[in-house]
Protein backbone atom coordinates (compact mmCIF):
# COMPACT_ATOMS: atom_id res chain seq x y z
CA UNK A 1 0.00 0.00 0.00
CA UNK A 2 1.17 3.49 -0.88
CA UNK A 3 2.43 5.16 2.32
CA UNK A 4 1.14 8.56 1.19
CA UNK A 5 -2.35 7.13 0.70
CA UNK A 6 -2.23 5.67 4.20
CA UNK A 7 -1.06 9.03 5.58
CA UNK A 8 -3.88 10.82 3.75
CA UNK A 9 -6.45 8.44 5.19
CA UNK A 10 -5.02 8.98 8.65
CA UNK A 11 -5.22 12.74 8.15
CA UNK A 12 -8.86 12.47 7.06
CA UNK A 13 -9.68 10.51 10.23
CA UNK A 14 -12.65 8.79 8.61
CA UNK A 15 -14.84 6.35 10.46
CA UNK A 16 -15.15 2.93 8.80
CA UNK A 17 -18.76 3.51 7.70
CA UNK A 18 -17.73 6.78 6.00
CA UNK A 19 -15.04 5.35 3.73
CA UNK A 20 -17.12 4.09 0.81
CA UNK A 21 -19.49 7.09 0.52
CA UNK A 22 -16.53 9.47 0.84
CA UNK A 23 -14.53 7.52 -1.75
CA UNK A 24 -17.41 7.69 -4.23
CA UNK A 25 -17.55 11.49 -3.95
CA UNK A 26 -13.74 11.72 -4.13
CA UNK A 27 -13.58 9.58 -7.28
CA UNK A 28 -16.42 11.44 -8.96
CA UNK A 29 -14.91 14.86 -8.19
CA UNK A 30 -11.56 13.68 -9.53
CA UNK A 31 -13.05 12.31 -12.75
CA UNK A 32 -15.04 15.50 -13.37
CA UNK A 33 -12.11 17.87 -12.87
CA UNK A 34 -9.14 16.45 -14.80
CA UNK A 35 -5.96 18.28 -13.93
CA UNK A 36 -7.59 21.17 -12.07
CA UNK A 37 -6.96 21.16 -8.31
CA UNK A 38 -9.34 24.07 -7.60
CA UNK A 39 -12.19 22.57 -9.59
CA UNK A 40 -11.59 19.25 -7.83
CA UNK A 41 -11.74 20.96 -4.44
CA UNK A 42 -14.97 22.74 -5.31
CA UNK A 43 -16.61 19.51 -6.49
CA UNK A 44 -15.36 17.50 -3.53
CA UNK A 45 -16.45 20.07 -0.96
CA UNK A 46 -19.84 20.42 -2.63
CA UNK A 47 -20.39 16.68 -2.42
CA UNK A 48 -19.30 16.16 1.18
CA UNK A 49 -21.42 17.87 3.77
CA UNK A 50 -22.72 16.71 7.12
CA UNK A 51 -20.56 14.05 8.75
CA UNK A 52 -18.16 13.96 5.79
CA UNK A 53 -17.33 17.69 5.97
CA UNK A 54 -14.66 17.47 8.70
CA UNK A 55 -12.81 14.46 7.22
CA UNK A 56 -12.90 16.14 3.81
CA UNK A 57 -11.46 19.39 5.16
CA UNK A 58 -8.69 17.48 6.92
CA UNK A 59 -7.98 15.44 3.79
CA UNK A 60 -7.87 18.46 1.47
CA UNK A 61 -5.47 20.29 3.80
CA UNK A 62 -3.21 17.21 3.79
CA UNK A 63 -3.49 16.72 0.03
CA UNK A 64 -2.80 20.40 -0.64
CA UNK A 65 0.54 20.03 1.12
CA UNK A 66 1.34 16.56 -0.25
CA UNK A 67 0.93 16.32 -3.99
CA UNK A 68 -2.60 17.54 -4.57
CA UNK A 69 -4.07 15.72 -7.58
CA UNK A 70 -1.24 13.19 -7.76
CA UNK A 71 -2.17 12.01 -4.27
CA UNK A 72 -5.87 12.01 -5.16
CA UNK A 73 -5.13 9.99 -8.31
CA UNK A 74 -3.29 7.37 -6.25
CA UNK A 75 -6.22 7.19 -3.84
CA UNK A 76 -8.73 6.81 -6.66
CA UNK A 77 -6.59 4.04 -8.16
CA UNK A 78 -6.70 2.14 -4.86
CA UNK A 79 -9.41 -0.45 -4.33
CA UNK A 80 -12.03 1.08 -2.01
CA UNK A 81 -12.17 -2.16 -0.01
CA UNK A 82 -8.44 -1.79 0.66
CA UNK A 83 -9.00 1.77 1.86
CA UNK A 84 -11.72 0.51 4.17
CA UNK A 85 -9.35 -2.13 5.58
CA UNK A 86 -6.78 0.55 6.32
CA UNK A 87 -9.31 2.72 8.13
CA UNK A 88 -10.55 -0.31 10.06
CA UNK A 89 -7.01 -1.08 11.21
CA UNK A 90 -6.35 2.57 12.09
CA UNK A 91 -9.63 2.76 14.03
CA UNK A 92 -8.73 -0.38 15.98
CA UNK A 93 -5.32 1.02 16.80
CA UNK A 94 -6.83 4.33 17.92
CA UNK A 95 -9.31 2.51 20.15
CA UNK A 96 -6.54 0.35 21.59
CA UNK A 97 -4.47 3.42 22.45
CA UNK A 98 -7.50 4.82 24.27
CA UNK A 99 -7.79 1.58 26.27
CA UNK A 100 -4.11 1.65 27.21
CA UNK A 101 -4.25 5.32 28.20
CA UNK A 102 -7.37 4.88 30.30
CA UNK A 103 -6.92 1.43 31.82
CA UNK A 104 -3.20 0.75 31.47
CA UNK A 105 -2.13 2.42 34.73
CA UNK A 106 -4.84 0.50 36.61
CA UNK A 107 -3.03 -2.77 35.92
CA UNK A 108 -0.27 -1.59 38.27
CA UNK A 109 -2.45 -2.89 41.11
CA UNK A 110 -2.71 -6.40 39.70
CA UNK A 111 -0.83 -8.78 41.94
CA UNK A 112 0.01 -11.13 39.08
CA UNK A 113 -2.32 -13.89 40.32
CA UNK A 114 -4.74 -15.91 38.22
CA UNK A 115 -7.66 -14.64 40.32
CA UNK A 116 -6.55 -11.07 39.90
CA UNK A 117 -6.19 -11.55 36.15
CA UNK A 118 -9.91 -12.30 35.81
CA UNK A 119 -10.87 -9.28 37.89
CA UNK A 120 -8.65 -6.83 36.06
CA UNK A 121 -9.48 -8.25 32.63
CA UNK A 122 -13.21 -8.01 33.32
CA UNK A 123 -12.80 -4.46 34.69
CA UNK A 124 -11.18 -3.43 31.41
CA UNK A 125 -13.80 -5.26 29.32
CA UNK A 126 -16.68 -3.60 31.18
CA UNK A 127 -15.12 -0.14 31.07
CA UNK A 128 -14.32 -0.43 27.37
CA UNK A 129 -17.79 -1.72 26.50
CA UNK A 130 -19.47 1.09 28.44
CA UNK A 131 -17.66 3.59 26.23
CA UNK A 132 -17.94 1.93 22.85
CA UNK A 133 -18.67 -1.66 21.80
CA UNK A 134 -15.91 -1.33 19.18
CA UNK A 135 -13.48 -0.51 22.00
CA UNK A 136 -14.60 -3.67 23.80
CA UNK A 137 -14.13 -5.73 20.63
CA UNK A 138 -10.60 -4.40 20.15
CA UNK A 139 -9.79 -5.04 23.81
CA UNK A 140 -11.19 -8.56 23.72
CA UNK A 141 -9.21 -9.35 20.57
CA UNK A 142 -5.97 -8.31 22.25
CA UNK A 143 -6.51 -9.61 25.80
CA UNK A 144 -8.49 -12.85 25.43
CA UNK A 145 -5.70 -14.86 23.77
CA UNK A 146 -3.42 -13.94 26.70
CA UNK A 147 -5.61 -15.83 29.18
CA UNK A 148 -4.24 -19.20 28.05
CA UNK A 149 -0.60 -18.16 28.56
CA UNK A 150 1.35 -18.84 31.75
CA UNK A 151 1.27 -15.88 34.13
CA UNK A 152 4.87 -14.83 33.50
CA UNK A 153 4.26 -14.70 29.74
CA UNK A 154 0.95 -12.90 30.30
CA UNK A 155 2.67 -10.23 32.38
CA UNK A 156 5.29 -9.65 29.70
CA UNK A 157 2.63 -9.61 26.98
CA UNK A 158 0.62 -7.00 28.90
CA UNK A 159 3.70 -4.85 29.25
CA UNK A 160 4.38 -5.22 25.52
CA UNK A 161 0.79 -4.12 24.86
CA UNK A 162 1.44 -0.94 26.86
CA UNK A 163 0.00 -1.77 30.26
CA UNK A 164 1.73 -0.91 33.52
CA UNK A 165 2.14 -4.14 35.51
CA UNK A 166 4.05 -3.71 38.76
CA UNK A 167 2.20 -5.88 41.31
CA UNK A 168 4.11 -8.09 43.76
CA UNK A 169 4.15 -11.26 41.64
CA UNK A 170 4.60 -9.19 38.49
CA UNK A 171 7.73 -7.62 39.93
CA UNK A 172 9.05 -11.04 40.93
CA UNK A 173 8.42 -12.42 37.43
CA UNK A 174 10.67 -9.80 35.81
Amino acid sequence: MDAEVVAALAAANLEVHQVLPWFEVLAEAYEQSPGDWHEFLARLLAGTDGELAAPTAAFTAHADANGQLDLVRRMVETDPAELQEIVTAETGLRLWHMVVAQFGPGWAGWDGSEEGWGQFRDWVYIGANEQDPRMYAETYQRLEPRGASPLTERIEALRALGFTVTGVQAAEAS
